[in-house]
């Protein structure tokens, strides 16, 4: 079965402050794939908006996206690109433009481990709010992973933890 690959064009411009018009040379680029191509879509990637003359007959063709609507509070990228455009595919995509958005990620958050003998519930017994509390705490600062083990298992981890490594043997 052979699939059609679709007549989608992607520019990236404007990765620094727009000091002169757009250039005519940009808009017959921009115009010359729209008349030749005929594509679905043509996306410009920017991060400062390009002005002037030519700029202004060619943008009303073009889908624009622009980095600032990046922010380091969000997490939810589900509704831009179809659900594809996520933190995670950013920080690990080879793509020409995950490579240039990448710098606009927020910085990664530490991760931690915490480890609890019981699950986490906001209602339940005191055990289980009081994980519940801590991990919510630990998650506005901290990537958490959470691993419940029961109180036996986790003291054999912990006193194997502990417990000296065995010394090197001298080599002959």
């Amino acid at each position: 079965m052979s699939r059609r690959i679709p007549a989608r064009f992607h520019f990236v411009f404007g990765l620094a402050p727009q000091t002169e018009p757009f250039h005519l040379v940009d808009y017959l680029c921009l115009e010359s794939c729209r008349v030749v191509n005929r594509p679905e879509s043509i996306t410009l990637c920017y991060h400062h908006e390009p002005y002037g003359p030519y700029w202004d007959l060619i943008k009303e063709h073009l889908h624009l996206w622009s980095h600032l609507w990046w922010s380091d509070r969000r997490r939810d990228f589900s509704e831009l690109s179809g659900g594809m455009l996520t933190e995670r595919y950013v920080r690990s995509a080879e793509t020409t433009y995950a490579l240039l958005a990448r710098r606009f990620l927020p910085a990664r958050r530490p991760k931690l481990l915490f480890i609890s003998p019981v699950m986490r519930r906001p209602t339940d017994d005191g055990r289980s709010m009081r994980a519940h509390r801590v991990l919510t705490g630990l998650a506005s600062t901290y990537e958490v992973d959470l691993l419940v083990a029961e109180s036996g298992f986790l003291s054999r981890v912990i006193r194997g933890w502990l417990r000296p490594a065995p010394a090197a043997s001298p080599s002959t």
